[in-house]
């Protein structure tokens, strides 16, 4: 699952993206912290219903309900989302031919030691997002093996910290 979740995991650089294409500069500090709220919105709750259903119907269905939500997902992005940039900004239009040097993500990288300034940028986006992982890789496991924190005590402590994040990101 951690494999697949890994997939998903980049879907905040993709959101941002699409905010600054749609939105204006002057909202656009507004459009972020309203979707690092939504975020928070949905660490508060989902943990919660989560650790309800696992306790009443077993782990089973999180797991069915979560790629049930995630598969509704990328069909409502599909269908209903726009294209945020304007046709004259667009590398292909639909059905152009696409090389494989534009498909290949080991050319992006290649390119990144060619810019100084993009390379330092890319180490420290790295280094500071190394620690963040490892921490959500284990910082529950430790509060259920260590603490002994009840999958209920996890809920209710990961609904906090949202909260918090969510009043952090409204009010800043």
């Amino acid at each position: 699952m951690i494999s697949v979740s890994g997939t998903f995991s980049v879907t905040f650089s993709v959101i941002f993206a699409y905010i600054a294409d749609i939105t204006d500069v002057r909202e656009r500090s507004t459009a972020y912290g309203l979707v690092s709220a939504t975020f928070a919105a949905s660490l508060v709750t989902s943990p919660a219903i989560g650790a309800y259903l696992s306790a009443s119907y077993g782990d089973n269905l999180v797991v069915l309900l979560a790629t049930l939500i995630s598969l509704a997902d990328i069909c409502f992005i599909l269908l209903a989302v726009p294209e945020s940039l304007p046709d004259k900004m667009r590398l292909n239009t639909l059905g152009a031919p696409i090389s494989w040097e534009q498909a290949d993500p080991f050319t992006s990288l290649r390119k990144v030691g060619q810019d100084t300034t993009v390379l330092l940028i890319c180490i420290t986006v790295f280094l500071s997002y190394l620690p963040e992982a490892g921490q959500y890789s284990s910082f529950f496991l430790y509060l259920r093996q260590v603490i002994n924190f009840s999958p209920k005590t996890i809920a209710v402590f990961i609904g906090v910290v949202g909260i918090l994040s969510i009043l952090a990101q409204v009010f800043n």
